[in-house]
Order: structure tokens, then sequence, then C-alpha cells
């Protein structure tokens, strides 16, 4: 959060001596407000990247850095298509690939076969702990049978007095 707040911060001094200092260099009169040229669509444009900067900051609190990767992904993919649709854009070979990439990637990270992968490596998460166990009880009796032998080692020099 911190580190946003300085990015601002930087960002808006940094364009807004930019717009101040720019009419001195370029000998162009100022704008009559710093908002002068905005139309609707402008707008819709900013409201649109404030939503989309919500949303990151939505998947990246709740979820991590790969599930955003997908989601980028997708938006591209979405995009694509409904500019082929629209706009009767061209879909290359390159695209259909990337396609069939990103499908088998987001198949692999989210399919039902994770939930097997799951029980198997709680599986072996338990037999290392079985094993753990009974590496430590081995270890106790052990110890026991080293005491054990000691005390006969004392009780024989006693005796041998």
């Amino acid at each position: 959060m911190r580190k946003n707040i300085w990015m601002y911060q930087w960002g808006c001094l940094i364009n807004a001596s930019a717009y101040f200092v720019d009419p001195i260099f370029t000998g162009k009169k100022q704008k009559e407000s710093f908002f002068d040229g905005f139309n609707s669509a402008v707008w819709l444009l900013a409201l649109v990247n404030a939503g989309m900067g919500f949303s990151v900051s939505f998947l990246l609190k709740y979820f991590d850095t790969i599930i955003k990767g997908f989601a980028s992904c997708l938006g591209v993919f979405v995009t694509t298509l409904l500019t082929w649709v629209i706009f009767s854009v061209e879909i290359d070979a390159s695209f259909l690939i990337a396609l069939v990439i990103f499908s088998c990637s987001t198949y692999l990270y989210i399919g039902k076969h994770n939930d097997d992968l799951k029980q198997m490596d709680l599986q072996r998460l338990k037999s290392s702990q079985d094993l753990g166990v009974a590496s430590a009880n081995l270890a106790r009796l052990n110890s026991s049978l080293a005491l054990e032998n000691a005390h006969n080692k004392l009780s024989s020099n006693k005796v041998g007095i």
C-alpha cells in the first residue's frame, strides 16, 4: 500500500510539473483547464481502467499472481475473440496455438486431477510422518538399549572390584 502511494505521488508530481513547464519550452498557450479536450470516450476509458485496477487489486488480495496471469491471458483472448466477432478481424495460427497452450495450462493448474494429486501428497506425508514416528521410536529404543548396556557395564565393574 505504501509503495503504491509513493508511486502515485511521484507520478502526480512529475505530470503536474510537465503540465506547467510544457508551455514554457514549447511556446504554446496553456489550456483553459486541465480537463480541456476530455470527451465522454476519455472519461469512459478512465472509468474502465479504474475498474480494472480494482479488479487486479482484488485478484492479488484474495488469489496469487499465477491467477492474475491467467486472468490477464483470458482478458486478451476474450478481447481478441470479441474483436473477431464485432470487427471481423482475422485470427491467425499463432493466436490459435496460444489459445491451445493457455487452455492446457489452465486445465493443468485448475483441473480435477489436482484433487487426486493432493490426496497422494497427503498419503505420502502421512507415511513419511509414520516413518518419522517409527524412526523416533527406534531412536528411543536404541537410547534405552545404550543406557541398559551402560548400566550393565557399571554393574559388572562394581562386581569385579
